[in-house]
């Protein structure tokens, strides 16, 4: 589990400077069997300073019971409360070659994001 900080602002500057970070990475597939490109995963859970929340919060859409599927520690972080989609995250903002989805938690500054590409 990673806390720093600097990688998630790099490739997601729609969330600002963020008070914490819990986060982890890696890559799906396995080289020794498939060479070539590497598929990368980044899923977190992001405190957002309040007013990089409210300004995401204009975007997001209604909230939904369902949790993204996560890796099992990061999803043991979420807090409990409804997930609203938050819509184009990630998009032309630096994380390029990443799909990304993200989601406030009803109630919080908590954002939870998903990512995958090359």
């Amino acid at each position: 589990m990673r806390t720093d900080l600097a990688p998630l602002t790099k490739r997601f500057p729609a969330i600002g400077e963020p008070e914490s970070a819990h986060w982890q990475s890696g890559t799906l597939g396995d080289a020794r069997t498939a060479p070539g490109p590497s598929t990368y995963w980044i899923d977190g859970v992001v405190e957002l300073a309040p007013q990089v929340a409210s300004r995401l919060r204009l975007d997001a859409g209604p909230p939904a019971g369902t949790l993204p599927d996560l890796t099992p520690d990061v999803a043991d972080l979420v807090p409990g409360g409804r997930l609203a989609p938050v819509g184009e995250f990630g998009q032309g903002d630096g994380s390029e070659g990443l799909t990304s989805q993200a989601w406030l938690v009803e109630g919080t500054d908590t954002l939870v994001i998903s990512a995958l590409g090359d």
